[in-house]
Order: C-alpha cells, then sequence, then structure tokens
C-alpha cells in the first residue's frame, strides 16, 4: 500500500518506478485476500464462535469496519490518484456478519449462486 501510495509513478519513475509497477492496481488483490483471511481468523472458522466469544468477535469486526469507513472517507478526500477501497471492506465487513456462521457447503452455493447471477463488471 505504501508503494501504491506514495512510490514513484511507473512511467516516469525509471528503474525504481519499474520495480514498482506491480503495486499499482494489483495490491488490491492480495489485500482483499488477507481480509477475508483475518474474518476467518476473528470469527474462528473452521467452528465459527459462538456465545460470549461469538458476541466479542462480532464486535471486533464491527469495531474494524467502523475504523475503515471514515479511514476510507476520509483517504479518498486527499484526491489521490490510487483507488482507495477501505470503506468498501468496511462496508463488507458488516455484510459479512450473518453469513459467518453457515457451513462451508451453503457458502459454496451462494458463492456460486452470486457468481453466476450477478451482472459482470468490465474495466
Amino acid at each position: 500500500m505504501y508503494a501504491a501510495h506514495f512510490g514513484p509513478d511507473p512511467a516516469i519513475g525509471g528503474p525504481l518506478g519499474f520495480v514498482m509497477e506491480p503495486a499499482r492496481g494489483r495490491s488490491a488483490t492480495l489485500f482483499a485476500l488477507l481480509a477475508g483471511f483475518s474474518l476467518v481468523l476473528i470469527t474462528g472458522r473452521p467452528q465459527p464462535r459462538t456465545g460470549r466469544a461469538g458476541r466479542q468477535a462480532v464486535g471486533r469486526i464491527v469495531i474494524r469496519a467502523l475504523v475503515l469507513i471514515p479511514l476510507g472517507f476520509a483517504l479518498t478526500g486527499l484526491g489521490t490518484d490510487v483507488d482507495v477501497i477501505l470503506a468498501f471492506y468496511g462496508t463488507l465487513f458488516l455484510a459479512v456478519l450473518p453469513l459467518y456462521r453457515l457451513r462451508a457447503c451453503t457458502l459454496a452455493a451462494s458463492a456460486t449462486a452470486g457468481a453466476l447471477i450477478r451482472p459482470k463488471c468490465s474495466t
């Protein structure tokens, strides 16, 4: 993230810009993977936490989301040329809360259905 936001522009950065090229626009994939992995660790998968531990896990996720959303808006307000996705991730953290106790088969079926039904994005 540091390289994507503060590194030299690959077009004018010379050799260092060439080395930093992978950080431009491609770091979001790794960021999404790590965000999902952190949710898995917090919620206690493959055996989801229940009771007090489950409520604490939900609280931790809500706190993370409530930090990420305003932080994402603040960074977007700086006018950087890098796409800031923190507010989107905070929203997804909240959206995942009803799903974290579902079985793996149910999650796989809903993900497959979503992939087939949703419109494809073209960029």
